[in-house]
């Protein structure tokens, strides 16, 4: 399409450019007609279109080696295009390229989501086991308390016997085996509770 825009105004070109040729000529033909007599007047004037006629042709030749150039010009010009539809090309390739990296790092991003998202969900099954362990350790800790007051307790009632049985001892109401006996079996039931709380 722009070739023909070219080619047309170049025939504009040529048409105003050939315009006083075409003047001129028909003043020859008038001059012909009219003063035949004339010959060498004739021949001065078919001189003069010759004359015009080679400066024309030179002038054509030089308008052709324009058109040449303007070709040229015009085939560099369609090369450039070239490279730069082939650099867009490559440049579009690049930005898909580009494209498809974002989609995956996306898609990596929404798998740690997840993952944290897992992680959390663990660290609140530990803060649930945690609270039942604390939960346990308070009611192991009040049944150590309660079997320590057991114990003091047992405690005291082996010092009181042990008393009493030494008073009863400093009285001779009460046999030496006797006693002997009873406090094995109080250090007994004493050595099973320590037993007991260790475990």
């Amino acid at each position: 399409m722009e070739q023909v825009e070219f080619l047309g105004m170049i025939s504009q070109l040529l048409d105003e450019k050939l315009s006083p040729i075409d003047q001129r000529l028909a003043t020859i033909e008038n001059d012909v007609h009219s003063l035949k007599e004339g010959q060498k007047r004739l021949e001065g004037e078919v001189q003069a279109l010759k004359e015009g006629q080679e400066r024309l042709e030179t002038r054509m030749s030089s308008l052709e080696e324009r058109v040449d150039g303007f070709e040229a010009r015009f085939d560099r010009l369609e090369e450039r295009v070239d490279g730069f539809e082939a650099r867009f090309d490559r440049l579009e390739e690049r930005v898909d390229g580009f494209e498809a990296r974002f989609d995956r790092l996306e898609e990596r991003v929404d798998g740690f989501e997840t993952r944290f998202g897992c992680l959390e969900e663990k660290v609140d099954g530990f803060e649930i086991r945690f609270d039942r362990l604390e939960e346990k350790a308070d009611h192991l800790i009040v049944e150590m308390r309660s079997h320590f007051r057991h114990v003091e307790t047992m405690l005291e009632n082996h010092q009181r016997v042990l008393e009493t049985a030494s008073q009863e001892m400093s009285k001779g109401k009460i046999q030496t085996d006797y006693l002997l006996k009873k406090v094995a079996e109080h250090d007994l039931d004493i050595h099973r509770i320590k037993n007991h709380l260790q475990l």
